[in-house]
C-alpha cells in the first residue's frame, strides 16, 4: 500500500489504484512507457492519478521562456553598465567654489532704471556626461536689485538677496596652448532670503523700511562663456554670464517710502555676472 492514498499500491515505481490530482492530466488517458519512469527516472517523468482513472504523465525538466530570459539578460546588462558608469562618473565628479560680482538691474516697461554692483558666491558641482559635455549645479547667494534715481539728485538702491540654484549644461572646447574655452547655458530658480534699501551716490548706509518690494520666488535662464587659464600650476577659471529673469519679481507697493524714487510696480531681474571658480 502507498501511504496517504486510499487503496493505492506501488508497482515498478508507479502508483496503481488510489487517487491523486495533477495539473494538465486528463481523466481516462494513459501515457505510459514500460520499463521507464519510476522514482529514479532521470528524465523527470512521474505518474499521477486523477478522478480514479490511471494517467501517467511525463513531466520534463523546466525550461525558461526565451522572452523572459532575454529580458533578464538585458536587465543584468543594463545594471552592470549603469554600475560601471556611476562608478566612473563618481571618480571624475568635480567640486568647487565660486565668487563673483553682479551688475544688477530690473527691466520695467514703466521706468528707466539704473544698475549697481552686488556680490555673488557659493558652491559648484560638475558631473561629466559625455565627452566635453557636463552637467553643472550651483548653490549661490546672489544679490539682485535696481537703482532708482531722484530728480533732485541722489538715488535709492532697492536690493534683495536670493538663494539661487542654477542647473546648467557645460561644454568645453578643445584646449589651445593650455587654454580651455567653455560655454554654459541653463535655467535657475531662486527664493528670497532678505531685502535692503541703500541710498545711492556717496552714502552707502543700508536701512530697512519694513516693506517688501520683491516677490519671494524668481526663475529665469542663464548663458555664459569663459576660459580656464593656467597660472603657476593652477587653473584660473573665469566666466562671464548674462542672466534673464522670466517672472515679474517686483511687488506693487502702494505706500512708497520714497515717493521721489519709487520702486516700479513691475519688473524682471537682469544681471551681468563675472564669476571666478576655484577647484574646477
Amino acid at each position: 500500500m502507498y501511504p496517504g492514498r486510499s487503496g493505492a499500491t506501488l508497482k515498478n515505481g508507479r502508483i496503481i489504484g488510489g487517487r491523486a490530482i495533477a495539473c494538465g492530466a486528463r481523466s481516462g488517458t494513459t501515457r505510459d512507457r514500460r520499463g521507464a519512469g519510476g522514482s529514479g527516472d532521470p528524465s523527470g517523468r512521474r505518474p499521477v492519478w486523477r478522478g480514479g482513472s490511471r494517467s501517467v504523465v511525463r513531466v520534463g525538466p523546466l525550461r525558461a521562456d526565451p522572452c523572459m530570459r532575454s529580458v533578464v539578460c538585458a536587465l543584468v546588462l543594463m545594471g552592470l553598465l549603469a554600475g560601471g558608469t556611476a562608478s566612473q562618473a563618481q571618480d571624475t565628479r568635480q567640486y568647487g567654489f565660486t565668487i563673483g560680482v553682479n551688475r544688477v538691474t530690473l527691466q520695467s516697461p514703466a521706468s528707466d532704471l539704473g544698475s549697481y554692483f552686488a556680490a555673488v558666491g557659493g558652491g559648484v558641482v560638475r558631473q561629466p556626461l559625455y565627452g566635453p559635455v557636463s552637467a553643472q549645479a550651483e548653490l549661490l547667494i546672489s544679490q539682485k536689485g535696481t537703482r532708482v534715481d531722484r530728480e533732485e539728485g541722489g538715488a535709492i538702491d532697492y536690493g534683495a538677496g536670493y538663494l539661487k540654484l542654477p542647473l546648467l549644461l557645460h561644454l568645453e572646447a578643445p584646449s589651445v596652448q593650455s587654454v580651455v574655452v567653455h560655454g554654459e547655458a541653463g535655467g535657475f530658480g531662486a527664493v528670497k532670503l532678505f531685502e535692503r534699501q541703500t541710498p545711492g551716490g556717496d552714502v552707502n548706509l543700508p536701512f530697512d523700511t519694513g516693506r517688501s518690494f520683491y516677490r519671494r520666488l524668481d526663475a529665469g535662464v542663464v548663458a555664459g562663456v569663459g576660459a580656464a587659464l593656467p597660472i603657476g600650476g593652477q587653473r584660473l577659471n573665469l566666466t562671464v554670464r548674462r542672466v534673464w529673469g522670466l517672472r515679474d519679481a517686483a511687488r506693487d507697493v502702494t505706500d512708497q517710502p520714497f515717493p521721489e524714487a519709487s520702486f516700479p510696480a513691475e519688473g524682471k531681474t537682469r544681471a551681468w555676472s563675472l564669476m571666478l571658480r576655484l577647484g574646477l
